[in-house]
């Protein structure tokens, strides 16, 4: 699987509908000291999230419901299995947060943007494997730049990042992972 890019994923007002419900100020954020792998006690790599689904919806997502089917679609998936929210925060510097994969095994990630920022999302041309781990060389593949209504999709097992934002207060998106098809 190659990395994909989808601009304007949703239709302009399902996305508004999204994007507002989720940029709100009283939207439920939670503090981890790392974004990337969930590490405790990790300066400098924190982040907020919001989990959607683990396995199952795990918070009310009537207005997103529209959002998975498309993603489902596009991914050529068979179903998701996780959705989180993530969202990054101006430091004063962009700082590459932790390279990593989302989980060890074959799967499908995908990211959608849900507002306009600087915090490239980085993909490397190593794929995590048992032997190597992360103690790899990493190549950048391809930089993405945080766009709104941008779906990005590539191979899990790619290691991946992102970045902070330096020059907006705050960095958005879906992280989401899928099952491949089964032939």
């Amino acid at each position: 699987m190659s990395i994909r890019i989808i601009d304007n994923f949703l239709d302009e007002k399902y996305f508004y509908k999204i994007q507002s419900h989720i940029e709100k100020n009283h939207f439920p954020w939670f503090y981890r000291d790392n974004i990337t792998n969930g590490e405790e006690n990790s300066i400098g790599k924190y982040g907020f999230n919001h989990i959607l689904i683990d396995g199952k919806p795990t918070y009310n997502i009537d207005i997103l419901n529209g959002l998975i089917y498309e993603m489902i679609k596009a991914t050529g998936s068979k179903d998701i299995f996780r959705s989180r929210l993530d969202m990054t925060v101006n430091r004063g510097e962009s700082i590459v947060l932790d390279p990593h994969v989302d989980f060890f095994f074959p799967h499908i990630s995908s990211i959608l943007y849900i507002n306009n920022s600087d915090g490239n999302t980085i993909i490397y041309n190593q794929k995590y494997n048992d032997h190597d781990k992360y103690d790899q060389k990493l190549i950048v593949k391809e930089e993405i730049e945080p766009v709104a209504n941008r779906l990005l999709i590539f191979d899990g097992l790619f290691i991946h990042t992102g970045c902070t934002p330096s020059k907006n207060n705050r960095r958005i998106l879906i992280n989401s992972n899928f099952r491949y098809r089964e032939l």
